[in-house]
């Protein structure tokens, strides 16, 4: 996926998390919770799954379920 491409689906991501969690959150503290996320992976090899991943792990975040930085499978960083 070209970086144009991911930025386009990481907006699409924060479309979606504003329209399901705006009585809850500003628009910008959705965006500055995607954009923190995104970051975990600027060095990703394999940028098919990126949104999705990072929908899901600023959703979590947003709600409050979110208590500890997941770690992937394979990961010896912790």
């Amino acid at each position: 996926m070209a970086a144009s491409e991911l930025d386009a689906a990481l907006d699409a991501q924060i479309e979606r998390l504003v329209s399901e969690l705006e009585s809850q959150h500003s628009r910008a503290q959705i965006q500055r919770i995607v954009e923190q996320c995104a970051a975990r992976y600027q060095d990703a090899q394999v940028t098919t799954f990126i949104p999705i991943l990072v929908y899901h792990e600023a959703r979590s975040l947003l709600s409050g379920r979110h208590t500890t930085t997941p770690q992937c499978p394979g990961d010896s960083h912790g």
